[in-house]
């Protein structure tokens, strides 16, 4: 059910439902515009329910609230893994939840996935005491200032620019908001979210486009709250990326 816009009424229904689940085992709501309520609910909703083995909360717009009702309903839950990756999390907040975890005798949680999350050096501690204790935490590490300024695919980018504005597609569909925090983007983010959005009707042209960047698939980027803020156009998006990339402040 990823990418289907359902939002926080959308999110808030679906959790009265698995109340009830007796049979589902994998639910994937990526990109739905959840936020913080929609999560609640979610997370809420699995203290009745012990069939369900995977939840996708990914580029959702959840935030700190969220992380709270996560962090709340670590002694009930069940599942065995839990996706959070590309939500403005802020590196305190995922490490709340690993903290959590960890206080548990025996985590029933098998792997947890913050993957464009930036985060520290304290997260990545427990993250590796976690990994002994059988649950695996996925991460990003974010780039260094000296990384920034030589990491940014910017004539990747500008290919990519060029390609959406001749297909007049609105670049808030492919770029999650950061909300309070920042988020570790690749190149190879960039293309999983065209393919994922189901707008294109030149997939020929994209598939060529994605095939000349393969070489920068896994270079990073941080988008970060300012920069989305400003948005008014594909260009300014790019120029504000590039910018907050090669800052070294």
């Amino acid at each position: 059910m990823s990418w289907n816009n359902i939002g926080k009424k959308g999110a808030t229904g679906l959790s009265k439902g698995l109340k009830g689940n007796d049979q589902l085992l994998s639910l994937r709501l990526r990109m739905n515009g959840s936020h913080d309520e929609g999560c609640r609910a979610l997370i809420g909703s699995l203290r009745f329910n012990d069939t369900l083995q995977e939840l996708d909360l990914g580029a959702n717009r959840v935030g700190e609230e969220g992380c709270k009702a996560v962090v709340r309903a670590i002694p009930y839950l069940r599942l065995h893994t839990l996706r959070m990756s590309m939500n403005p999390l802020g590196t305190g907040n995922a490490q709340n939840i690993l903290k959590a975890l960890l206080s548990l005798e025996e985590p029933l949680l098998k792997e947890i996935d913050f993957d464009g999350v930036v985060v520290e050096d304290d997260f990545q501690l427990l993250a590796e005491e976690l990994a002994q204790r059988g649950c695996h935490v996925t991460y990003r590490i974010p780039p260094s200032s000296r990384e920034r300024s030589r990491d940014i695919p910017l004539e990747t980018l500008t290919h990519v620019m060029s390609f959406l504005d001749d297909v007049e597609m609105d670049p808030s569909v492919l770029f999650p908001d950061p909300g309070d925090g920042d988020l570790i983007l690749t190149v190879q983010d960039l293309f999983t979210h065209m393919e994922n959005s189901g707008m294109f009707r030149d997939k020929t042209r994209l598939f060529k486009l994605k095939q000349e960047s393969q070489r920068d698939f896994r270079r990073r980027f941080l988008l970060r709250e300012q920069a989305y803020d400003g948005l008014f156009c594909l260009h300014c998006i790019l120029q504000s990326i590039a910018l907050t990339a090669t800052d070294s402040s």
